[in-house]
């Protein structure tokens, strides 16, 4: 490993930066962590924008109540020529929301503030690299003892790159965040089972789907047949299991 930094003034401003061979998102988030002089962590992945006044936002949110933990914005969803979405206004929870959390993960990596405290209570994140939740993994480690707060607006661009997302990473990815949503469970104190087979259940659902954009429909009836015997009510992804099992024999 090969590490080396250069700073950089301009106006009073310092700018501190770090190489480091390649070892995964984690492995560069911590090494930023360990680095960081300050109170809060922020984190901007290379490919999103952040938006004037976000980091004034959250800060300034944070410092009016000291129990939040984490603080986080909306996102606009931005394609690789910098089109955005059409924006749906959706209210997140805040507060102690670690039941919501564990339901889904509504936490953009790239909006976040982190109060740097939160790091020494909770641990790092996790650098295996066949890990792809980490950051919800974190964002849950962190939900159990801190507040986590929003701010209803979008102040971050974040990059969707359909062909970023192949066939061979849909599956790696899912049952990354089965196994980060299982790990946080036992701090759950409701039904937990009832949790369990809902949350799996919304999981199988949605790489069902995931399969199916990518026209694995072998894979993708297999996820929805999961998906069924979870909810035998569940009649979409009956059908979809249905369809899935024809386009692969018209494959064949």
């Amino acid at each position: 490993e090969h590490i080396g930094s250069h700073e950089h003034m301009n106006t009073g401003a310092q700018i501190k930066y770090i190489y480091q061979e390649n070892k995964g998102p984690a492995a560069a988030r911590n090494n930023g962590i360990r680095a960081a002089k300050g109170d809060y962590v922020a984190f901007l992945d290379s490919d999103d924008i952040w938006l004037p006044k976000k980091l004034e936002l959250e800060a300034g949110k944070m410092v009016t109540d000291s129990g939040y933990g984490l603080m986080h914005t909306d996102r606009f969803r931005m394609d690789l020529n910098g089109c955005i979405a059409p924006k749906r206004c959706i209210a997140m929870p805040e507060g102690f929301i670690f039941k919501e959390l564990l339901r889904q993960n509504f936490i953009c990596a790239s909006s976040v503030l982190v109060k740097k405290e939160c790091f020494t209570n909770v641990g790092l994140f996790d650098e295996d690299r066949n890990n792809r939740s980490e950051d919800y993994d974190m964002w849950l480690r962190i939900a159990v003892k801190y507040k986590i707060g929003s701010i209803n607006e979008p102040l971050v661009k974040y990059r969707v790159n359909p062909s970023g997302f192949n066939r061979s990473m849909i599956k790696p990815a899912y049952d990354s965040e089965r196994s980060a949503f299982l790990k946080a469970l036992g701090h759950y104190n409701g039904d937990r089972e009832r949790l369990k087979n809902k949350r799996l259940h919304g999981l199988m659902r949605r790489m069902g789907n995931s399969f199916l954009d990518v026209r694995d429909y072998r894979e993708a009836s297999y996820a929805f047949a999961l998906a069924v015997k979870m909810n035998y009510f569940d009649l979409r992804s009956a059908g979809y299991y249905i369809i899935s099992k024809l386009m692969d024999r018209l494959k064949t």
